[in-house]
């Protein structure tokens, strides 16, 4: 059974968000602070940590490289009732799984939280397999269904972006040297 945080200070939500999760087959335990939230992935390994990006007294962004620097495979769902790009562009480079707004529907937090578990399964069996696959193209989407194709790391992390982004009607502009290459 995956063990679960949720790292939320409106204490109704956060016991209701429990609730629907225990009832959905997770093992889930709840901090209210920042505080009591270290000491609890000090404690404990998480397989995932949904945490609210402001918090009291804390800095949400800080906390999620708080956890991160204590176990690095945890995947970690920062939710916020404050959408905003650059905050959500911050928590992926700081290494969030993803960035949810609120408020949101018991079956997309649901849906957030099977795929990033299924991705922290689907890494872990790619680990011993890693090399021999080095220069694959890993990214789901077939390379002719998508305007921007790479292979390098900036690629990928740029395709996470547009991803991010592409749900909401914000416009974005994308700099950056062109840099001719073979085919």
């Amino acid at each position: 059974m995956p063990k679960l945080l949720i790292i939320e200070d409106d204490a109704a939500f956060c016991q209701m968000l429990q609730k629907f999760l225990i009832r959905n087959g997770y093992d889930v335990d709840v901090s209210f602070t920042a505080q009591d939230a270290k000491t609890k992935f000090k404690a404990t390994t998480y397989n995932l940590v949904l945490t609210d990006l402001r918090l009291p007294n804390y800095d949400g962004l800080q906390l999620l490289s708080d956890i991160k620097d204590v176990n690095p495979k945890t995947q970690v769902i920062v939710m916020t009732g404050y959408a905003e790009v650059t905050s959500a562009v911050e928590a992926m480079k700081k290494g969030a799984y993803d960035y949810i707004s609120k408020p949101f529907t018991p079956e997309e937090i649901l849906m957030q939280i099977k795929s990033a578990l299924n991705q922290e399964a689907d890494r872990q069996l790619d680990s011993g397999t890693k090399e021999s696959h080095k220069f694959e193209n890993t990214v789901d989407e077939p390379s002719e269904n998508r305007v921007v194709v790479g292979l390098s790391e900036a690629s990928k992390k740029l395709h996470e972006y547009i991803k991010l982004v592409a749900p909401t009607d914000m416009s974005v502009l994308i700099t950056g040297k062109v840099v001719q290459g073979k085919r």
